[in-house]
């Protein structure tokens, strides 16, 4: 705006339709200087000379902007991390633009770093008085909570094997004692395999969150093509995830069942309820095959069922 202001006082008043044409012509000119001006003034953005120029738009932004919620804070993340995806050799797409590893942790610990700050605003909402009779506040609250705790949990386990890596790799260059030096060795496989797996780990738990993660979920099994032996491996996968389900805490309750002629079940229903049901079974949907001596021959013969 100051731009255009300076550029169109020295073009006076348009009096007829060449002088509209060529302010007309001026909006180009002006929005590149806008561009370089804005630029300019992010690298000197501490000088005392910018501060006065930014400062309108600054306050302007901050009336007209809302802090983000969680949702817009994952897509961040989420936006964030395809950019620091290294570009995969042979994509064509010239040189790869990824930062180096020492930026990239640097960065994953700034978030991190954000992350727990909000974890500290909602734990602080949480005990507000105000908001907890507030039942739309205190819910969102609630529901947040958790998944920032699992986030900030994971990432506590990374940042312990990034320092204790790091440690192993500084001793390796300035140690000289060869004991000390042979259990480094010996212990550096295992921390490098564990720092990997805890970095993809905390990857995963940056993801946006599927809405539909915390449902709960209608468990439904029935035996396929095997007769008897069918429902009798059917009842056994019903076990196996009531037995899952009872390991992480959840709620199970029997719908409904049909039961085999020779044992089993034919079909059976089942409501579990919980923390993250459905992030974790919506990936069971299928077939499950099972190749075995069928409980119901005597044969010896190893026999597919499904």
């Amino acid at each position: 705006m100051l731009i255009s202001v300076v550029v169109f006082s020295f073009l006076g008043r348009p009096d007829d339709v060449g002088q509209r044409l060529l302010r007309l012509a001026f909006v180009p000119v002006i929005g590149g200087l806008a561009y370089e001006a804005i630029k300019l003034s992010g690298r000197f953005r501490n000088a005392w000379f910018v501060r006065p120029l930014i400062w309108p738009g600054l306050m302007l932004q901050k009336i007209t902007t809302s802090r983000p919620d969680d949702s817009q804070l994952e897509v961040g993340l989420a936006a964030l991390r395809a950019v620091l995806e290294p570009e995969p050799e042979g994509s064509g797409r010239g040189p790869t633009t990824c930062r180096p590893a020492p930026r990239r942790r640097r960065d994953v610990k700034d978030i991190i770093v954000r992350l727990r700050e909000k974890s500290a605003e909602l734990e602080q909402q949480l005990s507000d008085s105000a908001l907890v009779r507030t039942a739309s506040g205190s819910a969102t609250c609630r529901a947040s909570t958790p998944h920032l705790r699992d986030v900030l949990e994971i990432a506590g386990r990374w940042e312990a094997l990034a320092d204790t890596l790091a440690g192993h790799r500084e001793l390796l260059r300035s140690e000289s004692d060869p004991e000390l030096l042979a259990l480094v060795r010996e212990e550096l496989p295992g921390c490098e395999r564990d720092y990997a797996a805890a970095e993809a780990e905390l990857e995963l738990a940056l993801l946006p969150r599927d809405p539909n993660d915390d449902r709960d979920a209608i468990l439904e099994v029935r035996a396929g093509t095997g007769g008897d032996e069918a429902a009798l491996f059917a009842e056994e996968i019903a076990r196996m995830y009531v037995r899952f389900a009872e390991r992480r805490r959840w709620r199970v309750e029997l719908l409904e069942t049909t039961p085999g002629t020779s044992g089993g079940v034919k079909e059976i229903n089942y409501a579990v309820r919980g923390e993250g049901v459905y992030r974790l079974l919506r990936w069971e949907s299928g077939v499950h095959r099972v190749q075995r001596v069928p409980a119901t021959e005597s044969r010896g013969a190893s026999t597919p069922r499904r």
